[in-house]
């Protein structure tokens, strides 16, 4: 007897001896067969998942396909995905365990090309009409797969990197190249960011992984050394049970038919089993029906879950994997057979319940907080909203002013020149110290979330009006505008507010949150308040432009915009030179719109760009109908939007229109804005010396409104400066806009550049601009814009 207790005190010394030599090779054990086996286990859905995308695909845009790349792109997509479903059926076979490295230096390179080809999508030319929606569409779908794949890819970070790198390059350049100027690099910087943050969750759940599958080797070491022990102490039961029962998983051993031998305690604390309820000589069946029975309370088909579990834990793969067991408690059991002999097995049984849940936990948190400031993003901001709104609905009393809640949308102004002039690094510091202050200075019970780069929201329910919350956004505001050291530079923010409350403003969660966003648009601009509280009118203005943006769209694709055309006279001989072509819209159902209220929003959207392909070649085409009808030389003048200049093929463009109406180039003037001079990129110069030496002559509109510099007039092919109309509205009365006028005309002189001024519409602006030696003149005095019939009849009339 006392050599059987010294035995099992010497076993339970040499257990703990393995676990110090356990734990210091535990880093080196070789575990990416497993992690290979992780990831190739996502294959087969991603791959159906891949052809449902591309299905959908090629069934909304098949009309709308220019080339035959979207063909060449599908064929690539699908050898892609074939190469893919070879390195599945390969792990299925369970051949990853011989030269793992290789298998995964191979796919790393599948995905590269994979996140290449996918990113390529956003180039592929599709003609459809509204191409702003289909980009961002496109954009979205692979910010969506890029999620997808650091989840699925999650296993190992090679993976993870080799599809997320090319897919960002693509998204980034395109939105860089696409979207307008001042946003491009924000935009572009914002997919880069989104795609590490997909990484970052990625790394997180690979971290996880790693987790357990070294704890799957502990155990399996572990089960080893048993092994090994029983194996030298099989003739002493009594000193292997000492040894079963100091193992932390529940372990049980079989003979060769299946009959129970031993077990330990945690083998019966696992499944709640009673003392008794399991006796030596018992089946394996019998023991997993009883396991089933007592965890499920006949809620299933018993024999059908035992037989299935058996089949699984006693398959020839199961000593090199874990099966899965899932009780009616909702723990996760992971089971795993070691092989003694030919005679015996140990079946042990490990609840890994808390690794998962931890793990489960941490992804959530990742997607549902912001990883620069820790703070609750968008998505956890409108589940917090939306449960404050329904305790307000059950709530007991029915005084509805008993029920406010404020919501306060705020954002930094001029982020992006910080990015500009000090790097992305310094923004990330800017926003995450604003964010510090703004939690310091809110009270523990006022929610705060970080929900844009550069914008966050509150929800507060302190105050009892709106005035009480204006006075805590005016706070607020001064907590931010303190100054930040960073860099040696001091740097100091103002901020843009706007605020709506609850029930007054919106009763729903999606309506509060675009209202105050709505309101904090508003105070972005130059010359609102930097604090804007919500009001109905806001939206109708809202909805008036939306409106008129798709009545835009409609009218263009049925050509109802027309041109009118206003003469240009030379100021001396007062005989007519040109004429300039303004855009008209006359709507089927609301009558004439001004161009003040339509230009600004077709700029803004950028669809001035196809309004321009329409009306620039009928100017050219009217001006040579002009020359047939043996008029006087007329040079059409027509106005050139900066997004035309940023177009591919844009000289192309103006030379087919010239060229097509057989016009002279020479007789075509195109007006470009100062913007477009100063940005004076290498891009922009090479196209005005492109269009110079054709012929075309280039004028530059509204001169004096913007930052005027004298390089670019010495620099670039210009040959005449447009004096805008509000100078020459007020040179008779305002000594200070007459002098103005004069320095224009002399300016462009001495650069041997003619003047125009255009907006004349008295008898003595005329003689003034006269007295001033200017060279042109446009303006109602001269005559209003008609249509081309009623100029040709003036014409006739006092020029012939």
């Amino acid at each position: 007897m006392l050599s059987t207790v010294t035995l099992g005190v010497n076993i339970i010394v040499e257990i703990d001896h393995i676990k110090e030599k356990h734990e210091g090779r535990l880093q080196s054990v070789q575990i990416l067969p497993d992690q290979l086996r992780i990831l190739f286990s996502h294959i087969a859905q991603n791959t159906v998942a891949s052809i449902v995308i591309l299905v959908v695909y090629f069934w909304m845009f098949n009309d709308n396909f220019t080339s035959n790349i979207q063909y060449y792109w599908l064929a690539t997509i699908l050898i892609l995905l074939m190469a893919r479903m070879v390195f599945y059926f390969r792990s299925l076979k369970g051949s990853l365990a011989s030269k793992p490295k290789k298998w995964l230096y191979l796919y790393a390179v599948l995905m590269f090309f994979m996140g290449s080809t996918w990113g390529y999508t956003i180039f592929i030319p599709i003609v459809v009409s509204d191409e702003t929606l289909i980009s961002v569409s496109v954009i979205s779908l692979l910010m969506g797969l890029a999620g997808i794949s650091s989840i699925s890819s999650a296993a190992h970070p090679i993976v993870i990197w080799s599809f997320l790198i090319p897919l960002a390059f693509c998204a980034s350049m395109f939105l860089i190249d696409q979207s307008p100027e001042e946003f491009g690099m924000l935009m572009g910087v914002g997919a880069i960011a989104f795609c590490s943050a997909t990484g970052f969750v990625g790394h997180t759940i690979h971290k996880m992984i790693v987790s357990a599958l070294f704890l799957e080797v502990r155990n399996t070491s572990l089960m080893d050394e048993v092994v090994q022990i029983a194996k030298q102490n099989q003739k002493s039961y009594e000193g292997f049970q000492v040894l079963l029962d100091n193992l932390g998983a529940g372990a049980a051993m079989f003979d060769k038919h299946h009959k129970i031998i031993s077990w330990n305690k945690s083998f019966e604390n696992i499944f709640n089993i009673p003392t008794g309820l399991i006796r030596r000589g018992m089946s394996l069946k019998n023991i997993i029906r009883k396991i089933i029975k007592q965890s499920w309370q006949n809620n299933i088909d018993v024999n059908h879950a035992a037989d299935s579990h058996i089949k699984e834990i006693l398959s020839d793969t199961s000593e090199s994997e874990m099966v899965k067991l899932v009780l009616a408690d909702g723990r996760n059991l992971y089971s795993k057979v070691m092989k003694i002999n030919d005679d015996q097995i140990v079946l042990n049984y490990t609840d890994v319940t808390s690794l998962e849940q931890a793990r489960a936990d941490d992804i959530i948190h990742v997607l549902q907080h912001d990883s620069l400031t820790g703070l609750p993003n968008h998505i956890l901001h409108k589940k917090e909203v939306r449960r404050r709104i329904i305790d307000y609905r059950h709530s007991a009393s029915s005084d509805a002013d008993d029920h406010f809640m404020a919501l306060i949308h705020f954002g930094l102004n001029s982020l992006n020149e910080i990015y500009e002039f000090l790097g992305l690094s310094a923004g990330d510091q800017v926003v995450t110290e604003v964010a510090n202050r703004c939690k310091k200075f809110l009270d523990e019970d006022v929610y705060l979330a970080h929900v844009a780069y550069d914008e966050f929201r509150i929800i507060t329910c302190h105050e009892k009006d709106i005035d009480e919350v204006i006075m805590l956004a005016e706070k607020l505001i001064d907590v931010i505008s303190a100054p930040i050291e960073i860099a040696s530079n001091s740097i100091t923010m103002t901020t843009s507010v706007g605020i709506s409350t609850y029930p007054k403003h919106a009763d729903k969660t999606d309506i509060l949150n675009r209202n105050a966003k709505i309101a904090f648009n508003k105070a972005k601009l130059p010359k609102e308040d930097n604090i804007v509280v919500y009001d109905h009118g806001m939206h109708s203005k809202i909805m008036q432009r939306s409106n008129m943006l798709f009545d835009i769209n409609d009218s263009i694709k049925k050509s109802e915009f027309l041109l009118h055309y206003q003469p240009q006279i030379d100021v001396k001989s007062r005989q007519i030179i040109g004429v300039e072509a303004l855009l008209r819209w006359q709507h089927p159902d609301k009558g004439w719109i001004s161009p003040d209220d339509f230009i600004p929003l077709a700029e803004h959207t950028k669809q001035i760009i196809p309004l321009t392909e329409q009306f620039l070649p009928e100017a050219c085409y009217q001006a040579k109908r002009w020359q047939d009808q043996g008029l006087p030389s007329i040079i059409m003048s027509v106005n050139i939007s900066p997004f035309h200049f940023h177009e591919k093929g844009f000289t192309k463009f103006v030379r087919d229109c010239f060229e097509d109406a057989k016009l002279d180039p020479e007789c075509l003037d195109l007006e470009i804005t100062e913007g477009v001079i100063m940005s004076q990129t290498e891009e922009i110069i090479n196209i005005l010396h492109e269009l110079s030496e054709m012929g075309v002559k280039l004028s530059i509109d509204d001169f004096g409104t913007g930052y005027s510099s004298l390089a670019y007039l010495r620099r670039l092919p210009v040959d005449k400066l447009k004096i805008d109309q509000t100078f020459i509205k007020d040179m008779v009365g305002d000594e200070s806009a007459l002098s103005l006028v004069e320095a224009v005309i002399r300016l462009g002189h001495s650069f041997n550049l003619n003047v125009i001024a255009e907006g004349v519409e008295t008898e003595e602006q005329l003689q003034k601009l006269l007295e001033m030696k200017c060279d042109q003149a446009q303006g109602y005095l001269i005559k209003r814009p008609e249509k081309a019939d009623d100029i040709s009849r003036w014409i006739n009339d006092n020029f012939k």
